[in-house]
């Protein structure tokens, strides 16, 4: 079963956790989360060339078996809008997740 996808690449679940671990020690840097409906692997691949050409994304993936298709990125100085607005462009829905 596929947790999630990180930089495109297929994830299990224990290597998500692990993932989910390395996104909580990034000091000095933003973890933006989205809600998203990019749904699989095909979708993933339009979106990684968007996500990749932004130097200001350090690292980000998808949670693809959450209901609600999570982003997350580890950035500096990137605003959410940005990131929803570009999404929106290539035609998926992306709304930052609010606290």
């Amino acid at each position: 079963m596929v947790a999630g996808l990180a930089n495109g690449k297929i994830l299990k679940p224990s290597q998500q956790n692990q993932l989910n671990k390395k996104f909580n020690k990034h000091p000095g840097m933003d973890i933006l989360v989205f809600v998203t409906n990019v749904a699989d692997t095909k979708a993933v691949s339009k979106v990684k060339p968007l996500l990749t050409a932004l130097p200001a994304i350090k690292d980000w993936n998808f949670d693809l078996e959450d209901c609600d298709r999570i982003l997350r990125i580890v950035s500096n100085r990137l605003s959410p809008r940005k990131v929803e607005l570009m999404l929106q462009t290539a035609g998926f829905d992306c709304y930052e997740l609010g606290d």
